[in-house]
This record gives structure tokens, C-alpha cells and sequence, in this order.
């Protein structure tokens, strides 16, 4: 069993992975979403067993509200239970080893101070460094303890030092000291949003122009740090990629095929970077991959995601008959439920049937 469920995170990402025996599987977080969406999570954690709240990995893609937010509420409540193997987050101390100030935004501060004070595994993977990729030699690959087999691709070096100088502005623009891990356990304390609660509980679209209109590159520099990683099972296949940028993507996708011997890597399913932003889907990447199945993760929120330009991108470059899964149904996607455009583009569509998000089994 591979299992990926897109969860009903807002605009942000959620998702929760299970794999291995369907009576006993291991799982596996990525992001947590943002802080009023945090609920489906918890949700999520509560319903298993207290025995069972215990995750091979959660990964921390980057630093933005929309993945970080909801996973400094749930580990700041210590009734949930959930304990992790690793947790991987490039923090403030990671973004430069060589300099002892080193920095990231708020929530990047409140999440290093909990997992300071959780004595969580961080990014025991990477013997406690950055998770980055090396500037030579193979990519990293990690095995987890259930089986799954895990190859970064993003980020390098290069992004996360480049990040310094917006992490330390934004930090000390908030009364805080990068890396104080006293200050940050204090401001937590503060930040009543994130204690946590009191119990567990269309019109026709012109496709092809879309898909060959102009790319032009997300250049955020949060975003370009987004851990990415292909995560491997039994023969079945996801790329995971946070808000990852084509810049950084394009060219580790590239740095696999080569490893492997391959032109194209086979995966099963992508989850479209940035919630599907036309910013950050090439016909480059698409072009790279083998793949049949889409996953767009948001509820359109606040930037109206996923891009039209983004999915006509995958309509048309993505592979023979690819499937397009969405976490929601919203204005922004149901135009894509066109049986006109599904019959002459050779397409498909999954949507959620209630409020628990998209459910995809490789």
C-alpha cells in the first residue's frame, strides 16, 4: 500500500502519507498547513489509536504560514501524543553552519524552539545539518524505518544561504533574535493562536494557448529553499515538492535521470509545487517526468490556485491520459470537470466527495 491523501489545508499543504500493511502502515507528514486548517490534521492524529501516533518522518517543506503554521500548533500540544523519527526542517542554524547568527522567519524560530524542547530526532537523516543537496557526488537517499525509500532534490546550498538576510529582517522586525531559542520559547508563550485547544478532537478554456504561454519563473526565496524528494515504494512513486522552484527542480530532476541512466524518471504521481502556480510549473519539468497522476493542493485561497496556465501545462505536456486530483472543489479547478475538454484532451478528473480532502492510492 502507498497511499497519499491531499488534506483540506486552505491554500497551504497538508499531506499525509501511508504505506506498507493497510492493517498497520507507517506513515509520513508533509507540512501542516496554515493555522486555521491545522484542525484536519490534528483530526487526523486523534483518530489513531495512542500507540499509533507514531510517524516515520514529518517534513517541514519551508518556512512560509501556509506549511509551517499548522505544525508549530500541533507540536506545541504535548496531549496530542504524536512523536516522530525524524523530523526534517532546515532551520535558522542550518541556513549557514559558518556563521553563528544565523536566521529564519517567526515561525521558523517558534517551531526551532519546540523541537528543542520536544528532543524530537531533527533532520537526523543529515546527522543534524541542512537537508541540501550536495554540489557533486550522487543525491542523498534515505531509507525509512517502514521501507520507503526517499531522494532529495531540493534544496541546494546555494537557495538556503540565500535566504539569510529575509529570515533575519523578518525575525528581528518581530522583536526576536535569530536563533534565540529562549526568546522564541517565550514569544510562543505569548502567541495564544497557537496554544493548543481544550480537547483532541465553465465557460470553454483555451487550453492549448494556456499551456504554451510565457513561463516565467517564481523568484520568492523561501520558496526556493522547499525540500523536495522522491519517495519510493514498492515499486510506486511520488515526487513530493513543497512550493519548490523550476530553477532549483529542473536541474536535480535532470542530475537523477543521469544517475539512473534514464531520459524521463518515472513517477507515478506529482504533486504540483506551489499549489499548482504558473510560476512554478514548466513545460521543462513536465517534460522530464513519466508520469500519469496530478496532485494540486488548495482551496484557491487568497491567490486563487491552481493557475489555469498550470494545469493547461499538464493537460497538455503531462503524459498520455494523466489524471488531475484536487484536495478541493473549487471555482478556480471545477472548469477542468468539463466532459468537452476531458473527451479532447484525453484528461481526468478526481475530486474530493466530502470535506476530508483527496485521497490517491499508487
Amino acid at each position: 500500500m502507498f497511499r497519499i491523501t491531499a488534506l483540506p489545508a486552505a491554500e497551504g499543504d497538508a499531506l499525509w502519507i501511508e504505506y506498507g500493511n493497510a492493517s498497520k502502515p507507517s506513515r509520513i507528514i508533509i507540512d501542516g498547513g496554515t493555522l486555521g486548517s491545522e484542525t484536519i490534521v490534528r483530526e487526523q492524529i486523534a483518530a489513531l489509536a495512542a500507540n499509533e501516533r507514531v510517524f516515520d518522518l514529518l517534513v517541514v517543506t519551508h518556512v512560509d504560514s501556509d506549511h509551517i503554521a499548522g505544525v508549530v500548533k500541533l507540536l506545541n500540544d504535548k496531549k496530542l501524543g504524536a512523536t516522530f523519527r525524524d523530523v526534517w526542517f532546515n532551520a535558522w542554524r542550518h541556513i549557514d553552519p559558518e556563521r553563528a547568527d544565523v536566521l529564519g522567519p517567526v515561525e521558523g524560530e517558534l517551531l526551532s524552539a519546540l523541537l528543542t524542547d520536544r528532543h524530537d530526532p531533527w533532520n537526523r537523516a543529515f546527522n543534524g545539518n541542512a537537508v541540501v543537496t550536495p554540489a557533486a557526488g550522487p543525491l542523498p537517499v534515505v531509507t525509512l524505518d517502514g521501507g520507503m525509500k526517499l531522494t532529495l532534490l531540493s534544496p541546494n546550498r546555494e537557495v538556503l544561504t540565500k535566504l539569510a538576510p529575509e529570515w533575519k529582517k523578518t525575525v528581528e522586525e518581530a522583536g526576536l533574535d535569530p536563533g534565540n531559542v529562549d526568546a522564541a520559547r517565550e514569544e510562543l508563550a505569548k502567541r495564544h493562536k497557537y496554544a493548543p485547544p481544550s480537547d483532541v478532537l465553465g465557460d470553454t478554456v483555451a487550453v492549448a494557448e494556456l499551456a504554451d504561454s510565457d513561463f516565467h519563473t517564481d523568484t520568492t526565496k523561501p520558496n526556493a529553499t522547499s525540500i523536495a524528494f522522491v519517495a519510493e515504494f514498492e515499486g510506486r512513486s511520488c515526487l513530493f515538492t513543497g512550493d519548490a522552484q523550476m530553477p532549483v527542480l529542473v536541474p536535480a530532476v535532470r542530475r537523477l535521470c543521469a544517475e539512473r541512466g534514464v531520459q524521463r524518471l518515472q513517477i507515478d504521481v506529482l504533486k504540483l509545487p506551489h499549489h499548482g502556480s504558473k510560476a512554478n510549473i514548466s513545460v521543462e519539468l513536465l517534460d522530464l517526468l513519466d508520469c500519469g497522476g496530478y496532485v494540486a493542493s488548495s482551496s484557491g485561497a487568497k491567490f486563487g490556485h491552481p493557475d489555469p496556465e498550470a494545469i493547461a501545462r499538464v493537460i497538455v505536456h503531462g503524459g498520455d491520459k494523466p489524471t488531475l486530483h484536487f484536495n478541493y472543489r473549487t471555482k478556480f479547478n471545477d472548469m477542468w470537470d468539463s466532459t468537452e475538454l476531458r473527451f479532447k484532451f484525453k484528461y481526468k478528473t478526481a475530486y474530493p466527495d466530502g470535506g476530508d480532502g483527496i485521497v490517491v492510492d499508487l
